[in-house]
């Protein structure tokens, strides 16, 4: 399960540019609406943007 978490095998040059963020949210969407049946995420939004 943990391998297929979005966040997991992103390194820090992966999500550094908007193109990378980008890249995740949609990766994070379309994950967490397949698990979803009745209702569907329509965005996802970064507050902060923490990398270690």
């Amino acid at each position: 399960m943990k391998k297929d978490c979005p966040m997991t095998n992103k390194n820090s040059k992966d999500i550094l540019d908007s193109e990378g963020k980008e890249k995740l949210r949609a990766e994070m969407k379309e994950k967490m609406n397949g698990f979803l049946t009745t209702f569907q995420i329509q965005n996802i939004y970064f507050s902060e943007f923490v990398i270690q």
